[in-house]
């Protein structure tokens, strides 16, 4: 008779005695004078057997005595870590960025990124560029902090004001921006625009947008003169800005005004577009787009990231009065004027002269008498 939970406490004795067994042969080798075994020994501290950094550092010497060069280069980057930790610990910046890369990259010490932060936080409030720009990166990705875009676009800033040191060129400008980090230096701001639900075929209509990194919606809200239903919304935005609308086969869509503009810190930045439905039907749809310009890998690397898209539903009917209905025969007589000049014009011409030459014909005359068209001049 097996008794209940019995299999299951003896099956771990047994796997605690075979790790028992394992961790005890891992010694055999190293203790018998073998190099390539003395410095897994150390390599694996930590996994097979407890952790223990004197213990590891052992190993490795005994290893680098009998010719590893593996253990060589290991207590060499053991012995860079302990002096970038004691300038590091007196406040050396360069030797805070360094540690900090170090925990960054498990490089002599086990990777720790809370720790690489730590020190990288220490160098970049001291100034050092390129600690600037990583606790940035650091921010962006969420690795050792929470992600925050908005202390990344801090750093990064602190970074870019930063001049270049002699010899060596910051961080920053060694290295190229992705379109994470470009994201990150973001601004937030707000925008306001109208949105008019019901049009008519031949009543043009105007679309505005207003941007702001400093007013709030409410107050934005207040900038929009046209006519609609106002929304407003929040956004991404570079100091650079390009606001499309976009109408397809159903709107004439006409800028007023250039579509890329400069982000003013103080004014907010307006666009506007005048609309001419071209065809009636529920829902027609309207596209606003905003994309941020940003600067990748230099100045003539020019991307833009669409940070704002919001439809416009558009209920567009037939004219309703006799004066909407004037308007619109008026346009599209304009828009078809050249039929009027090649087309009309002479062949109304030749009716008349047809119809006046058949009542002629059928008017009482004297014999003789020839057709008006015919006639010659009486001087001849």
């Amino acid at each position: 008779m097996i008794i209940p939970g019995l299999a299951v406490v003896v099956a771990s004795l047994a796997i605690g005695l075979q790790q028992m067994q394992d961790s005890s042969n891992v010694r055999v080798a190293p203790e018998q004078g073998d190099a390539e075994a003395q410095f897994q020994l150390g390599d694996t501290n930590g996994d097979e057997v407890p952790r223990n950094d004197a213990e590891a550092k052992n190993w490795y010497r005994k290893a680098a005595r009998l010719g590893s060069v593996d253990a060589e280069d290991v207590l060499a980057t053991l012995e860079v870590v302990k002096w970038y930790r004691l300038a590091a610990e007196q406040g050396d910046a360069e030797a805070q960025f360094q540690l900090g890369k170090m925990y960054a990259n498990g490089d002599g010490v086990a990777r720790d990124d809370a720790e690489a932060v730590k020190w990288y936080r220490k160098a970049a409030e001291q100034g050092d560029a390129g600690a600037q720009f990583v606790l940035g990166e650091m921010y962006t990705k969420g690795q050792g902090v929470p992600r925050n875009n908005t202390e990344a676009a801090k750093w990064f800033k602190k970074s870019n004001e930063q001049p270049t040191r002699e010899g060596r060129t910051s961080y920053h400008r060694e290295k190229i921006m992705t379109v994470d980090e470009a994201l990150a230096r973001l601004k937030s701001a707000n925008i306001a625009f109208n949105t008019p639900d019901r049009a008519r075929v031949g009543t043009s209509f105007v679309v505005e947008a207003k941007l702001s990194t400093q007013l709030t919606r409410e107050v934005l809200k207040i900038f929009i003169e046209e006519n609609g239903k106002i929304e407003a919304a929040r956004l991404k935005v570079s100091n650079r800005m390009i606001a499309t609308l976009a109408g397809g086969s159903s709107f004439d869509v006409s800028p007023s005004g250039p579509q890329e503009q400069w982000v003013s810190e103080v004014e907010p930045t307006g666009w506007l577009w005048q609309v001419n439905p071209k065809t009636a039907g529920n829902n027609q749809v309207l596209i606003l787009s905003l994309d941020a310009l940003i600067n990748i890998n230099g100045k003539d690397d020019r991307r833009t990231i669409n940070t704002f898209k919001r439809r416009i539903d558009v209920d567009v009917g037939w004219p309703e009065t006799v004066g909407e209905w004037l308007d619109l025969i008026k346009k599209t007589g304009e828009n078809i004027s050249w039929i009027w000049v090649t087309v009309l014009i002479p062949v109304g011409g030749s009716i008349w002269a047809w119809a006046k030459r058949r009542r002629w014909i059928s008017e009482p005359r004297a014999p003789g008498t020839a057709p008006p068209s015919e006639r010659r001049p009486q001087n001849e």
